[in-house]
C-alpha cells in the first residue's frame, strides 16, 4: 500500500526498514511468552487448569504483551475461533485505515495506521474477555484444618510463595530461550534488510516487497500449523499419548511444506507481475521478478522449519531451537548471503541464495532433532511438569486429560479460536 499510495522507492524502501526496527523487539517479546505454548498446552492437557493459570499470569505481566499471551492462552485450551475473529477483523480494519491515513497524510499514515489497528486488536480481545473469562474458574479450596498450627506470617508467607518460585524457576529458561530463538529469526531476516540498503534503493524496495510476499504464504498457513503443532502436541503428551503426538508433529510438518510448495510454484509463475502491486517502478518490478525464484525456494523450507520448530515448542526444546538458529540462520544464512553480496558481488540474489542456505540448514537440523524425539520419555517429563499444583504436591481433583481435551473448545464459546498473523 505505500508503495503504490506513496509512489515512490524511497518510501516502500523506508517501509521495509521501519518494519526491520519493530521487528527486533516484538518478535523477542512474542518469544518469550512461547514458554506458554509448553507448559499451558501440558498442563491443559493434562487436565490441570491451575496450573495453567499460574503459567498465563506469570507471562502476563509485562502489559505490552497482554493481547498476544490472552491469545496463546486460548489456544492452549483449544479456544482457537476468537483470536483468529480478531486478527481477521484487524486485518480488515487495517487495510481501510491505512488506505485513508497514507491517502490524507503520505507516508506517515501508514505506522499510524499499524498502532490504531494494533490497540483495536487488544481492545477487541478484551471484549470478547470480558464475556467470555480467559481461564476456567479455580477449584474450590480445600477446607482448613481442624487446629492448624501457628507459623509467623513469614513463614506462612515464604510457604505460599514456594510453589511460585518453583514455577518460575521452569518457566522463565523457556521464556528466555524463546525470547532469543524467535529474536534471532526474526533478526536473521531483518538485518539482510539493512544489507539490501547498502545496495540501493531499488533493491531495498524489491527485497521488502519479497520478504511482504513470503511473509503472507508464511502467515496464512504454516504459521498457524505450527502453533497448532505446538498446542496438539503439549496436550497430547499432557495427556499421555505419545504416539498420538508424534502422528499430530509429522502431518503439520507435511502440510506446511505442501503449502510452501504450491505457493511457491505460484509465485514462480507469477514472478514478472507480483511487483507490479508494490510498486510501479519498472527496476524494482524487474529486480522482484529476479529474486523471487530464490523466494519461493526459500519458502518451502521455511515451512519445514515453523512447523518442526512449533512440534519442538510444544514439548520444550526452545533452547534446542535457540541454537539451531544460531547456527542455520546466523552461522550459514546471514554469513553466506552478505559474502555472496558484497564480497562476490552478486547483490540481491546472492544476499536472497545465503538466507535460503540458512533456513535449509536450521529445517535441516528441527529435522532431525524431531527424528530423534523419545516421545515417550517426553510424555513422562510432560507429567512430571503437569503435576504441580498450588501446594507443589501432584494435582488432585483435576479433570481427567480426556475430559479436558474434550471440553477445551466447548468452554465458554462453543469452540472458537486460533489466532492469526504475530505481525498483522
Amino acid at each position: 500500500m505505500v508503495g503504490q499510495l506513496v509512489g515512490t522507492t524511497q518510501a516502500l524502501a523506508a517501509a521495509g526498514n521501519g518494519n526491520t526496527i519493530f521487528n527486533l523487539c516484538w518478535f523477542a517479546l512474542v518469544g518469550a511468552s512461547s514458554a506458554l505454548d509448553t507448559l499451558g498446552s501440558q498442563s491443559w492437557g493434562a487436565g490441570d487448569a491451575t496450573a495453567l493459570r499460574r503459567w498465563t499470569a506469570i507471562c502476563g505481566a509485562t502489559l505490552l504483551l497482554l493481547s498476544a499471551v490472552s491469545a496463546a492462552a486460548l489456544q492452549v485450551q483449544g479456544r482457537v475461533a476468537a483470536p483468529a475473529a480478531v486478527a481477521c477483523a484487524a486485518c480488515a480494519l487495517n487495510v481501510a485505515v491505512a488506505h485513508g491515513l497514507v491517502r490524507a497524510r503520505g507516508f506517515a499514515g501508514a505506522p499510524a495506521a499499524t498502532s490504531v489497528t494494533r490497540c483495536a486488536m487488544l481492545l477487541m480481545t478484551l471484549a470478547y474477555l470480558l464475556v467470555w473469562p480467559l481461564l476456567p474458574a479455580p477449584p474450590p479450596a480445600p477446607p482448613p484444618p481442624q487446629q492448624p498450627p501457628r507459623s509467623s506470617p513469614s513463614v506462612a508467607l515464604l510457604r505460599r510463595a514456594a510453589p511460585l518460585r518453583a514455577q518460575c524457576g521452569a518457566f522463565l529458561p523457556l521464556a528466555l530461550h524463546g525470547a532469543l530463538m524467535m529474536g534471532l529469526e526474526a533478526f536473521s531476516f531483518d538485518v539482510t534488510t539493512a544489507f539490501a540498503a547498502r545496495l540501493g534503493a531499488a533493491d531495498v524496495a524489491a527485497h521488502a516487497a519479497a520478504l511482504g510476499m513470503v511473509g503472507l504464504t508464511f502467515h496464512a498457513f504454516p504459521l498457524g500449523i505450527s502453533i497448532a503443532a505446538s498446542i496438539r502436541v503439549g496436550h497430547l503428551l499432557g495427556a499421555q499419548e505419545p504416539m498420538r503426538a508424534r502422528a499430530a508433529a509429522r502431518l503439520a510438518v507435511c502440510a506446511g511444506a505442501l503449502f510452501m510448495l504450491l505457493a511457491g510454484v505460484a509465485m514462480v509463475m507469477l514472478r514478472h507481475r507480483l511487483g507490479r502491486v508494490f510498486s510501479s517502478d519498472r527496476v524494482v518490478v524487474a529486480t522482484v521478478a529476479s529474486i523471487l525464484p530464490l523466494a519461493a525456494l526459500f519458502q518451502v523450507f521455511d515451512g519445514i522449519m515453523v512447523t518442526t520448530a512449533g512440534a519442538l515448542r510444544g514439548m520444550g526444546r526452545q533452547r534446542q531451537l535457540f541454537l539451531f538458529n544460531a547456527i542455520g540462520l546466523w552461522a550459514v544464512g546471514v554469513l553466506t548471503g552478505a559474502a555472496l553480496a558484497f564480497a562476490a558481488g552478486d547483490g540481491l540474489r546472492g544476499l536472497w541464495a545465503g538466507v535460503t542456505l540458512g533456513v535449509l540448514t536450521t529445517a535441516a537440523l528441527n529435522c532431525g532433532a524431531l527424528a530423534r524425539v523419545d516421545w515417550r520419555a517426553e510424555a513422562a517429563k510432560a507429567a512430571k511438569t503437569a503435576g504441580m499444583s498450588a501446594d507443589g504436591a501432584p494435582t488432585t481433583g483435576a479433570s481427567t486429560p480426556r475430559e479436558s481435551l474434550g471440553g477445551a473448545g466447548a468452554a465458554g464459546e462453543g469452540g472458537m479460536g486460533v489466532r492469526g498473523a504475530l505481525n498483522a
